[in-house]
């Protein structure tokens, strides 16, 4: 799709311009990608804006680690165009931004779920409970899943004159007796979240504004986020729905909550706290107040932050969403492998329907899509014995096309893109230590740090599916895995082969996340996992003989990885995971090089 621009020249009058401000079809800004239709969800957008239900919106959807759709339609307010670029009120969207503040505490062991708040905030520690003798414990887990038995609202919430302090001390007054007694139903609101945002407090010794900027949105590049319109610092933030925020900058945080905790390499959230957000964390309580009753889907449960709008067996969000007051709705649909953000500045309820109609046409979308074929990988290999690299831009035999020094004799090789540029390049692992650059070229390293130990194997993948490969080792049958290039203990122990086993990892079923597998040089058989997690292989076969090296890269441009050998200076490359004779056979490197795979430019 092209981006429409519109020229206006002197002679045009002001009302001209303002019509052109105002017009449904003003599509501010798109992006084209083949292989995706969104002509009926474009349809729906363009149907809405010219029923005035809503004046303006936006919609970004990424899919396969890129944007896939980013448009916008319509005005913001009379006279300004709701751009890709619009900052809106985000209300309850906020709630998911927050919670993933307070699971930043969680990850640093200052609180536990289930510790009472009245452990940090002793207001809040054995309340009297509305109709009964019982008193009242509320947890964090409670109050961040709206279960700790308090009143959905409270003066004290849009404050600006006071603290959060000051705000909890109202709350805990208003709330003395409790409206139930907690963990025994759900109660839709924002007063329990904030009292969790003070408890934040206490604990970091640092403002709950503060803290959500250095924890969530820095680290995310969320730039244009704020508690504030002005993106001006305050003292009583509205934990659970006072943030602004952009297209991009929600995305972006979407994305870090995909790819289990991760943003751009660096870890902001650990998987677990990640996963125990998608939880059902209601635990079967009747529901006695949710905006879903008003959208006849009742019995919608809720994690921490999230709407879970479909469940699996055990009882995790696939599908989830938060949705804000003012029109606001990002999802993640984890089946689909589709995040979106829709902004509009109009009551929920009155484009709730029309959500769930992009929603479902979205995903209509992306299941019947053709994504565009990715760049094949190509061979190389590392010399140990020089600690020379000699790389190929074509799987045939012939000269190198990239030749460069990197490290000494004795390094062993890893190639990835630690950077997300989508090129791989070269780094070596030597006693223990990674030097990993992010170009195919003589130098220093770009990254250094300690992982393993020495006599491991080096390993590298996009292990958890965010466009930027991360590294690993292999030692005697367990694969150590990190999701950030940086030291620290592994975030996957996956217990897989036998010792004598040499590691190979790849994408082998096209899902964007490479995973395990192992080559047995002792009778030749390839064992490959689809998951990051111990188990039976999901395929076996025969390819190769004792004395080969294993490699994994996408030979031909397919979307997925299938296994190679290196064998004394020739590739053995298959374009399947099956047993037979090779599809490409060439010449590269001398016997004793190692094997290298990637995309190199």
């Amino acid at each position: 799709m092209q981006i429409q621009r519109v020229w206006i020249g002197f002679w045009v009058g002001w009302a001209a311009m303002l019509s052109l401000w105002l017009s449904p079809w003003a599509r501010t800004t798109g992006s084209a990608n083949s292989g995706y239709d969104f002509s009926a969800t474009r349809s729906q957008l363009q149907a809405a804006v010219a029923a005035n239900q809503p004046p303006g919106l936006s919609l970004m959807v990424r899919h396969r680690n890129r944007t896939v759709l980013r448009e916008a339609y319509g005005r913001l307010s009379p006279g300004i165009p709701f751009s890709t670029e619009s900052r809106v009120f985000l209300a309850s969207s906020t709630k998911l931004i927050s919670m993933a503040a307070v699971m930043v505490c969680v990850d640093r062991g200052l609180i536990r779920l289930d510790d009472p708040v009245g452990q940090y905030l002793p207001a809040f520690r054995d309340m009297p409970v509305a109709r009964s003798t019982q008193r009242g414990n509320p947890t964090i887990r409670q109050c961040m899943s709206h279960t700790a038995g308090m009143y959905g609202q409270s003066r004290a919430l849009n404050d600006e004159t006071i603290s959060l302090e000051e705000a909890t001390a109202i709350i805990a007054a208003e709330n003395t007796p409790l409206r139930a007694l907690p963990g025994t139903d759900f109660a839709y609101g924002g007063v329990s979240m904030h009292v969790i945002g003070r408890v934040v407090e206490v604990v970091t010794g640092t403002p709950f504004d503060t803290f959500t900027r250095q924890t969530i949105l820095a680290p995310c590049r969320m730039t244009r986020t704020a508690f504030t319109e002005s993106g001006e610092f305050t003292a009583n933030p509205r934990v659970a729905g006072g943030m602004w925020s952009t297209l991009d900058d929600y995305m972006n945080f979407l994305r870090m909550l995909y790819a289990g905790g991760v943003f751009e390499g660096r870890r902001v959230l650990s998987a677990q706290s990640c996963l125990e957000m998608r939880r059902d964390q209601t635990r079967g309580v009747p529901i006695v107040s949710s905006p879903y009753q008003g959208y006849g889907q009742p019995d919608t449960r809720y994690g921490f932050g999230w709407w879970l709008n479909a469940v699996d067996a055990n009882g995790v969000g696939v599908n989830v969403s938060d949705g804000g007051a003012l029109g606001t709705l990002p999802w993640i649909d984890y089946r689909t492998g589709a995040l979106g953000v829709f902004f509009a500045q109009t009551s929920l309820g009155s484009v709730f329907s029309l959500t769930e109609q992009i929603r479902a046409s979205v995903n209509q979308a992306i299941q019947s899509s053709t994504p565009p074929r990715p760049r094949p990988k190509t061979a190389g290999v590392y010399r140990p014995t020089d600690g020379n690299a000699y790389l190929k831009l074509e799987n045939a035999s012939g000269f190198a096309d990239i030749n460069f020094l990197y490290g000494q004799a004795g390094d062993l090789p890893v190639a990835g893109d630690w950077d997300g540029d989508g090129v791989q390049s070269v780094g070596i692992f030597r006693d223990g230590q990674f030097f990993l650059k992010n170009a195919n070229a003589p130098g220093f390293a770009d990254l250094a740090f300690s992982f393993g130990a020495p006599g491991d194997i080096p390993v590298a993948g996009d292990w958890n599916g965010d466009g930027q490969d991360t590294i690993g080792v292999y030692r005697r049958g367990v694969f150590l895995l990190r999701d950030t290039n940086d030291a620290g203990p592994p975030d996957y122990v996956i217990n897989y082969g036998d010792p004598g086993d040499l590691p190979v990892v790849g994408d082998w079923n096209g899902d964007l996340v490479a995973t395990v597998g192992c080559f047995r040089p002792s009778d030749g058989f390839v064992y490959l996992r689809d998951a990051n997690a111990s188990g039976f292989a999901d395929r076996a076969f025969f390819y190769g003989i004792a004395g080969d090296l294993p490699i994994a890269g996408d030979w031909t441009g397919q979307g997925f990885d299938t296994i190679g050998i290196y064998r004394q200076g020739v590739f053995f490359l298959r374009n399947s995971n099956t047993p037979g004779f090779a599809d490409l056979a060439f010449q590269l490197g001398l016997p004793g090089d190692r094997p290298l795979a990637g995309r190199w430019r």
